[in-house]
């Protein structure tokens, strides 16, 4: 069996974005410093395999003689999502709400000063929360939580965490302490904690389990910090996780881990081609290091391989029309037309892909795209699904800040394959490589999971990337009942049709591996992102990713967290969908009985004075956050009425009815079709 792999090198461009740990900047320009003293810093790592659950516990000082009003802000990593958001007042803690609604806009935002550097620092991903009326000389209590997933590559868990503000706090913290616990399902071998050796105590070290603890007093937040461990990973395995939910379908997620090293005959033959970017804003460092990278991977290829080098900017240059065999004579000549390379002219990331794309012409072998860039892209990820005939593998590696992440993970993501991304501080050839190891040594292509049992569903990400040793990937699916299964993975190997099976425990347990409902719902959140972000805000997409924000507590990019006091009171800026604030005397506006119902629900509805000349909806979704219904209920008159909504053909399952009046979001229950 042969196999063809292209690689299409994308390199964003490197800019000077520093990544922080959160800040707290003032409201009032009287305010005697430019930021709230950072007093403590406590970081909670809780790492299952490969998804972690981040809480970071901050105290800040007012150190004027006034009460102070001040804007939270936190660089969370931009493949995170909020789950939590705590704050103190008056020695009491309470959640922030999350509504629909812009965040917070920082004091002073505009041109120049340290709000325009404060929104730089924090990114597109970053956390806000307006604290009011913080007293003066008190300390201001903040607890947030995200939920994500390691960096993983031949057999090493990657954790970092943002804690560099080097460039605009001058004084040292007075106390940081960060709590790692690891709990792994495979014999972890090693671990490290580079730059804060000195300060870590070992609480727990077995197989399976390990507990840090680093603590430093008077730190000064010059750099981020980073966490690895390392499993022993000999043959194809999966680690499963399970939560169970009472009221409807319950969560599991799938990692299918590869062994790390495989003798060379089980290693599919491979065709190679690189597609390397060399537009003008390519030169320098950035196309020296792909270049060089490339070198390197050309030494790395097995026998009996195939590859080829494809240029691109506003045009396509090739090494050779047709591949050549991996062979010494073949492979000096391509490090000399690697020399060659000259950056000149604009990036036309789809032409140099179509290019690719088009010099595949079977099956037989093994197909991959990893692509480089250094900025923005106009592929069309369905289209090139669409036109991927043989099932190539598309891949890419981003490099710095500037990236189009929503484009190539949805490119990657519809094409079997994955994105790897260095920041502006990365190594750029360190991690060409690190995805080139990646794709190097594919075990099985034309993936399958058979799960053999019918209540699996809503299973994502999907179509399933090909098995690569030293690489991993995963699903997340939902289910109903807790049983004992046993799950079919297979697909092509060397020697034909090639699988393994492996026993599953879907739990019964509502509170063990709870973690495991993030996953999944982050992923239908992203998939959702990315795709309102690419192809327009289609309103179902729009209501739906919205309808999961909500339900879940995820923030989205049409949430917003905000205090108790903010979100009564209808404080904040209203978002893409303009609704207005949510009414604070809304607790008769609609109720639902029975509930559960069988086939009909009754909504009872309040009309209040003065609303019956405004539209009035009634939303229904799904437990997916998908919109099943809309009821227009506008003419219905002032005070009480009811409206039987008929669910006999609709599933059963837990549903939201949201109660829509104007733009204002007045009430939104649960209710179960039983």
């Amino acid at each position: 069996m042969k196999k063809l792999i292209i690689f299409v090198f994308i390199l964003s461009s490197v800019c000077l974005k520093v990544h922080a740990d959160g800040v707290l900047l003032p409201k009032d320009t009287s305010y005697p410093y430019t930021f709230l003293k950072n007093m403590v810093t406590e970081i909670t790592v809780n790492i299952h395999g490969q998804m972690v659950e981040t809480t970071v516990y901050q105290e800040f000082l007012n150190e004027s003689s006034n009460p102070v009003d001040a804007v939270w802000n936190f660089p969370m990593p931009a493949d995170a999502r909020s789950t939590k958001l705590t704050y103190w007042h008056n020695d009491t803690a309470y959640d922030a709400v999350l509504r629909v609604a812009e965040q917070v806009v920082n004091p002073g935002t505009g041109d120049g000063g340290i709000a325009a550097v404060v929104n730089q620092y924090i990114g597109k991903s970053g956390i806000k929360l307006e604290l009011k009326n913080i007293p003066a000389h008190s300390t201001q209590k903040i607890c947030f939580h995200y939920f994500s997933l390691l960096d993983y590559c031949k057999g090493e868990y990657t954790y970092k965490y943002p804690l560099n503000t080097s460039d605009f706090i001058q004084y040292y913290l007075s106390y940081l302490k960060v709590n790692i616990n690891v709990d792994s399902k495979s014999p972890i071998t090693s671990y490290d904690f580079p730059g804060y050796t000195g300060y870590t105590q070992v609480l727990q070290s077995d197989s399976n389990h390990l507990s840090l603890e680093m603590l430093k007093n008077k730190a000064y937040l010059a750099s981020d910090f980073s966490f690895n461990y390392n499993i022993a990973q000999d043959s194809l395995n999966v680690d499963f996780y399970s939560n169970y939910s009472d009221t409807l379908r319950s969560y599991f997620g799938l990692f299918v881990k590869p062994p790390l090293n495989v003798i060379p005959t089980k290693i599919l033959e491979k065709r190679i081609i690189f597609l390397i970017g060399n537009s003008s804003s390519m030169n320098g460092y950035k196309l020296q290091q792909s270049v060089s990278a490339v070198s390197d991977a050309l030494d790395s290829l097995k026998q009996n391989d195939y590859f080829n080098i494809l240029f691109y900017n506003s045009a396509v240059t090739q090494f050779n029309s047709a591949f050549q065999l991996v062979n010494s004579t073949n492979i000096q000549a391509a490090k000399t037309f690697l020399q060659s390379a000259t950056a000149q002219n604009g990036s036309d990331l789809n032409t140099g892909l179509t290019a690719a794309l088009n010099m595949i012409s079977d099956s037989s072998y093994h197909n991959c795209i990893l692509g480089f860039s250094d900025g923005h892209s106009v592929i069309d990820p369905i289209n090139f699904a669409n036109s991927n005939h043989f099932k190539t593998t598309i891949c890419f590696v981003g490099l710095g800040d500037n990236i189009d992440r929503e484009r190539l993970e949805m490119t990657a993501a519809y094409n079997y394959g994955a994105v790897t991304y260095a920041g502006a501080n990365d190594n750029i050839k360190e991690k060409v490589m690190e995805a080139f190891i990646k794709i190097n040594a594919p075990l099985i292509k034309n993936v399958h999971i058979d799960f053999n049992k019918p209540d699996v569903a809503f299973v994502v990400p999907t179509p399933y990337p090909t098995v690569n040793a030293g690489s991993c990937f995963y699903v997340a699916g939902r289910y109903s009942t807790a049983t004992q299964n046993t799950l079919n993975l297979y697909g092509k190997g060397v020697i034909g049709n090639v699988g393994s099976n492996y026993n599953t425990s879907y739990s019964a347990d509502t509170a063990n591996e709870f973690y495991v409902r993030y996953l999944w719902v982050k992923t239908v959140m992203d998939e959702l992102e990315r795709q309102i972000l690419i192809y327009g805000e289609d309103s179902v997409l729009v209501d739906s990713l919205i309808a999961l924000s909500l339900e879940y507590k995820m923030k989205c990019r049409y949430t917003a967290y905000f205090t108790m006091q903010t979100a009564i009171t209808g404080g904040g800026t209203t978002g893409i969908l303009n609704h207005d604030t949510i009414t604070a005397n809304n607790e008769n506006s609609i109720k639902i009985f029975p509930n559960p119902f069988e086939n009909v629900m009754t909504v009872s509805v309040t009309i209040q004075k003065g609303g019956s000349n405004k539209t009035k909806l009634l939303k229904i979704y799904s437990s997916l956050g998908m919109l099943v219904k809309v009821i227009d209920i506008s003419e219905l008159p002032e005070g009480k009425s009811t409206v039987d909504i008929d669910f006999s053909s609709m599933p059963k399952g837990i549903y939201y009815v949201l109660y829509q009046e104007g733009n204002n979001i007045l009430k939104s229950l649960k209710t179960i079709h039983i």
